[in-house]
């Protein structure tokens, strides 16, 4: 388990020194460029006592999950890549491969901006073995509109090969034996990003994301244990079916699934947290009576998360305070509007360190029976693919229905077939602050 790996000094490009502050790094906008903001690397690890509403993962109030402690393999000593080497460690992750090679030029400066990154991240003295990566994929769900976070890492093996790994958790509907889902979602982790075999629907969202919305945004932090991210993807992955993915210990399954015997539940921000930690030397473990708002406080300073923008969240007709929204009195409904909310708007922030690529825009169309897609006023300038929140019928591309959680090119647009007239909402990706048209 060593990650994905390529060979040390496969190019001679110059980047900046290492070892810069946090504030030389927050010098340059637009994609793939560090950007100034307010979110800047204060720390290494969370701090589990500074505070209510901080980490809550203390030594009284865990749920062991995995095997504790994570193995983890001697490593080299490390050196900041340059964009060549770096871009050559990426390719090992055959979805971000694709998405850069399909990104061309805007690909390149984004990892020209993730090297510049990281070089302003490695300390002048040597003393961190690599850093931490924390990555937003926008759009991976809810037709466009939801966001997707994960881990990376990357660190040098003893023979001096650039290695990078990555971590995050998908949800899977649970299936009974007569083929009917349950309404329960089993939370699995993945090291790569190509995980349509395991959907029904053969869709992966984080490649589905970079094609709507581009490369990931990025923030980058020294980190003490980079090399045992595959270990901890390695451990959890072995309790495949013990957690149940879920915000709140009163979300639909987690009951029914602890007293079956699973031993956790949380959701992406959930493992992600978890992972952190971890990657600090804390053991390996998932919270008890944990909701996802706790992870979002910890992560904010790492994601970008506003918190002062979701200190109340609409349930309904009122605005429910960030800690309240999944207490086990709000209702089911409630909790899943919320959950909704949140992960439309976490890390909707121009303070990444690393931009993301492209942005995205909800447009509503209006369609017309025989005429393209593409043709239909009010799209964003320069616009190159987009996802449908709820797909109208006769809309077809192919022959073929047209699906939420698929993202269709300009091109495919241009072949789609309206059946009949009707508005549709959805989401498209565009060149960032890029001028929008009247609707």
């Amino acid at each position: 388990m060593t990650g994905i790996g390529a060979p040390p000094g496969a190019g001679a490009r110059g980047l900046p020194p290492a070892g810069g502050s946090a504030a030389s790094l927050h010098r340059a906008s637009g994609p793939g460029r560090p950007a100034a903001g307010r979110f800047l690397p204060r720390a290494r690890v969370l701090d589990a006592d500074r505070g209510p509403g901080a980490s809550r993962f203390l030594p009284g109030d865990l749920r062991i999950g995995v095997a504790s402690p994570v193995a983890s393999e001697a490593t080299g000593r490390w050196r900041a890549p340059d964009a060549v080497e770096l871009r050559g460690a990426l390719a090992g992750e055959r979805s971000l491969n694709e998405a850069l090679k399909a990104e061309g030029k805007t690909g390149h400066d984004w990892v020209v901006g993730l090297a510049d990154a990281i070089a302003h991240q490695t300390p002048a003295d040597g003393t961190a073995p690599g850093v931490e990566m924390v990555l937003r994929f926008a759009g991976a769900y809810g037709g466009g509109r939801v966001a997707h976070i994960a881990l990376g890492t990357a660190w040098r093996a003893p023979d001096d090969t650039l290695r990078v790994a990555f971590l995050h958790q998908e949800s899977l509907p649970d299936v009974a034996s007569d083929g009917r889902r349950t309404g329960a979602f089993t939370g699995r982790f993945y090291g790569g990003f190509d995980t349509a075999a395991d959907h029904a629907d053969k869709v992966a969202p984080v490649v589905e994301s970079m094609k709507l919305a581009g490369l990931p945004s990025v923030n980058v932090f020294s980190c003490d244990r980079p090399q045992s991210l595959p270990h901890i993807t390695a451990a959890l992955q072995a309790r495949v079916g013990d957690h149940v993915y879920a915000p709140s210990p009163t979300w639909p399954g987690v009951k029914e699934g602890l007293a079956q015997g699973r031993t956790a539940y949380g959701t992406c921000f959930t493992a992600s947290q978890v992972a952190h930690e971890a990657l600090a030397g804390r053991a390996l473990k998932f919270p008890k009576d944990h909701t996802t708002d706790q992870s979002l406080v910890a992560l904010a300073p790492f994601a970008c998360i506003d918190l002062a923008a979701l200190s109340a969240v609409p349930v309904g007709r009122q605005a429910v305070p960030l800690d309240r929204i999944f207490a086990n009195e709000q209702p089911v409904r409630g909790q899943q509007m919320a959950f909704l909310h949140l992960g439309e708007r976490w890390g909707q922030s121009p303070d990444w360190q690393v931009q993301a690529t492209r942005t995205t825009s909800p447009v509503v169309l209006g369609l017309v029976p025989g005429k393209r897609l593409s043709e239909v006023g009010g799209m964003p300038e320069g616009w190159s693919a987009l996802q449908f929140g709820a797909p109208p019928k006769g809309l077809s591309l192919d022959g073929a229905a047209v699906r939420t959680g698929v993202t269709y090119s300009k091109a495919e647009c241009d072949r789609m077939q309206v059946g009949e007239g009707a508005k549709a909402r959805v989401v498209v990706g565009h060149p960032p602050d890029g001028p929008r048209a009247r609707l």
